[in-house]
């Protein structure tokens, strides 16, 4: 597959990037293809396609893209065999299949609301810069970043891509330094916000990450970098399909010290995360630092050493320095400087550490690479001679003064450029070339790709930053992954070591450390000093140097003198002020004690009176309950009284039916034992004068009468008048009888 570029608006480019299909997560080339066809489509729904060709020209609007015809028609029938688009039988139109247009505009709407986020927290963070703040502000800032990032994304993305095809692309103005595009982007897009706070928006915007301004980062370079990929031809397409080879990287001394922590360098961050993803995915890779590498490493070090152990250093000069001057110094000076603020050290006594670096750096996995004859130094050949006077030019014609590199730093680099160009192998594509040396020096960088390179062949050079970019598509994604990844961008040029003043900073320290009794206050000011370091870098001999810095310090310690008066004058009044106050305070503190004792005295008071109230209300609840426990006992004796009359009147009305059932057995049984006696009786005793007395009825009837009566009255429950009437008239007709 292979496309062709057409100029096309960046911005609008980078704002379709972020939900695009990106290269690390399909893998394939055609996928990244049809995410732009699938786009198109739906972006331009309202003038549906009907063929390849109003297809190419909607890709060539929108994003700047022109496949070749077979490419584009590969890619549409893909999409209609799978279902993602459909074509209507009758117009012919194509468009999005449900499925696919909900998937699509989940992407979209997912994309623009992470924007949105990315947005508002970021305008949010960066406020408290600005004394006056309007949307118009906001507004303007968002769009700096947004046509920074698509400048330097296009740029990262089109490098990337170069190093792995020769492509190269004119529009990704892979020449310019970041700082330039920075400046550039600024200068075009600012006419509310001043270039300092623009700068400090900018940084933030990198400096301070947020899981989603991470993803947002990293969705951006993935898609930038899968865009440029359409451009290169089929055989570096096909190698970003394939596993990755085995190669030999050599590590420069700018990327050893990055991984050791040593070196001021925007790459150190990600050269630590390329070793890290190196050792934890295994991936094939064998990591080689030259000999002359450790060396350049080891006199570096004894220059760093000897250079800081000239002059005694103060703890206050220290910290004057890293919070000044911090990116003045190099990785070692800053490292020596931060552990002197906090206890001073001898420099000695702190590069102890260091004195066999080489352990350090076998500790991370790293080899060592000796030369193949067993020579300890390199012999400059007619070869290697030509290399460093072509590299010298090179620098001296692009960059300052104060930017160029010693002879034996330029000798360093060409050795092990050819170290590294000898193992490589040639008509290779990508990583696949045997060999890599892997640098942070963005002037070895375009040096190589520049010159060396060519036309017709790859450089040997890569960036920690586009290693780790090409590594995307063959490693898992995380967004610890891609918050790293993203990280990588918070650095270039906003923090770059070698600035301006970069020379004579080191100069005027050195001065400063001589000078007794320096304060730390003295000592910052003279650093913060731009104007007073700017005119010391045309000061040649160190006479002249002392000179403008004790005039300069004079003229520090008088201002500072007068400050001091000042601020002891406003301390003075402030502490009257103070005093005055303070005084009010006690004052008030009285009154509220008063009233504290007053309120106190009250609360007690009320404390009292509602704990009385509470025993009342105690009292009158235990009175209420032995009430109603009174009337419950009475309730219950009640019942149980009228259950006693109930059960006495029971047992009496038994009782008295027994006593009646009682009574009259014996009313019967007296009266018919009396009668019997009365009848056998006299048989038995043989009365005679009974049996033969004229009135003997009227005798047995006043006896039956007589016994009857007396049953009854003895007997008997009621009627015993009658019972004795009986017995009166038996009495009576036994007289008459007898009569």
């Amino acid at each position: 597959m292979h496309a062709t570029q057409h100029p096309t608006d960046n911005k609008q480019l980078l704002s379709q990037l972020c939900h695009l299909v990106a290269l690390s997560e399909t893998k394939k080339i055609e996928g990244v293809a049809d995410s732009f066809v699938l786009n198109v489509v739906e972006i331009d729904s309202a003038h549906p396609a009907t063929d390849h060709a109003k297809i190419d020209e909607a890709l060539r609007i929108y994003f700047g893209i022109q496949f070749e015809a077979r490419d584009l028609n590969a890619s549409i029938a893909r999409l209609l065999q799978s279902g993602s688009i459909i074509k209507s039988p009758i117009t012919g139109a194509l468009a999005l299949s449900p499925g696919s247009r909900i998937a699509q505009s989940g992407r979209i709407v997912d994309a623009a609301k992470l924007e949105q986020i990315v947005m508002n927290q970021w305008l949010s963070s960066i406020q408290d810069f600005f004394t006056v703040w309007s949307d118009q502000i906001g507004t303007e800032l968002w769009t700096l970043l947004k046509s920074y990032l698509a400048k330097l994304f296009r740029r990262h993305g089109a490098q990337t891509v170069f190093i792995v095809s020769g492509h190269k692309f004119q529009d990704a103005e892979l020449e310019k330094t970041v700082g330039s595009l920075v400046t550039e982007t600024i200068a075009e897009e600012c006419k509310l916000v001043d270039s300092a706070n623009a700068r400090k928006a900018l940084q933030c915007f990198f400096n301070q990450q947020t899981p989603e301004r991470a993803r947002y980062i990293a969705q951006l370079l993935d898609g930038t970098f899968s865009f440029y990929t359409l451009f290169t031809d089929d055989a570096t397409q096909d190698y970003l399909k394939r596993a990755i080879p085995r190669i030999t990287i050599f590590l420069d001394t700018n990327f050893l010290f990055g991984v050791l922590n040593l070196h001021n360098n925007p790459q150190n961050e990600v050269s630590v995360e390329l070793v890290t993803l190196v050792r934890d995915q295994q991936l094939p890779f064998d990591f080689y630092y030259h000999e002359d590498s450790l060396q350049e490493m080891q006199e570096t070090i004894a220059a760093t050493q000897n250079r800081l152990s000239q002059v005694a250093w103060s703890s206050g000069l220290s910290r004057a320095a890293i919070t000044t001057r911090p990116f003045e110094l190099t990785g070692l000076e800053l490292k020596y400087h931060e552990a002197n603020a906090q206890h001073q050290i001898d420099p000695t006594t702190f590069f102890l550490k260091y004195r066999h670096v080489e352990k350090l750096v076998n500790e991370r996995g790293f080899k060592i690479y000796r030369r193949p004859n067993g020579a300890r130094t390199e012999k400059i050949d007619e070869e290697t001679a030509d290399l460093i006077s072509t590299y010298t030019k090179f620098l001296e014609t692009r960059w300052p003064h104060h930017r160029q590199k010693p002879f034996s730093t330029i000798k360093h680099d060409i050795v092990v450029w050819r170290a590294a160009k000898a193992l490589r192998r040639t008509g290779a594509t990508g990583l696949d070339v045997g060999a890599l040396l892997l640098s942070a020096d963005q002037r070895l960088f375009a040096f190589d790709w520049g010159v060396l390179s060519g036309r017709d062949s790859l450089g040997v050079v890569v960036l920690p930053s586009q290693l780790l970019q090409l590594l995307r598509p063959f490693v898992p994604r995380t967004p610890d992954f891609d918050k790293k990844f993203a990280e990588v961008f918070a650095l270039p040029e906003f923090r770059s070591a070698h600035s301006d003043f970069f020379q004579v900073t080191r100069r005027v320290l050195q001065f400063l450390a001589s000078v007794k009794d320096l304060s730390e206050e003295t000592a910052s000011a003279i650093l913060a000093d731009e104007l007073l370091l700017r005119r010391l870098k045309d000061v040649e001999t160190d006479e002249e140097l002392r000179a403008v810095i004790e005039s300069e310090v004079l003229t520090k310690n008088a201002a500072l003198i007068e400050q001091h008066s000042e601020v002891a004058s406003q301390l003075e009044s402030t502490r009257s002020e103070v005093n005055r106050k303070q005084a009010l305070l006690l004052e008030r503190e009285r009154d509220l004690q008063e009233k504290e004792i007053l309120s106190s005295a009250q609360a007690s008071a009320l404390e009292q009176e509602r704990l009385k109230r509470r025993k009342q209300e105690d009292f009158a609840a235990a009175i209420s309950e032995e009430s109603a426990q009174i009337r419950q006992q009475l309730e219950m004796v009640k019942t149980e009284k009228i259950e006693l009359v109930e059960h006495l009147s029971s047992t009496e009305a038994t009782l008295a039916r027994h006593r009646k059932t009682f009574r009259g057995i014996g009313v019967a049984g007296f009266t018919a034992i009396g009668w019997g006696l009365l009848i056998w009786l006299p048989m038995l005793q043989g009365w005679e004068w009974l049996q033969n007395h004229q009135h003997k009825m009227g005798l047995y009837l006043s006896a039956f009468l007589l016994v009857a009566g007396l049953a009854w009255s003895i007997f008997g429950w009621k009627g015993r008048l009658w019972a004795l009437g009986a017995i009166v008239l038996a009495v009576i007709m036994q007289l008459i009888q007898v009569l």
